[in-house]
């Protein structure tokens, strides 16, 4: 799992403060166990 932490407490959390956390994890270089993303998607069996 992956957590997006912020400065801003949930009861002042705003519709912003989702959008960037939203951004925030969109720009993440996902590994996916050691290798570079999208290479698990290039043919080849992941295990």
């Amino acid at each position: 799992s992956e957590l997006v932490v912020t400065p801003v407490l949930w009861p002042d959390f705003s519709a912003d403060d989702f959008r960037a956390a939203l951004e925030a994890y969109a720009e993440r270089d996902r590994r996916f166990g050691g290798i570079r993303g999208g290479d698990a998607l290039r043919g080849g069996t992941v295990g």
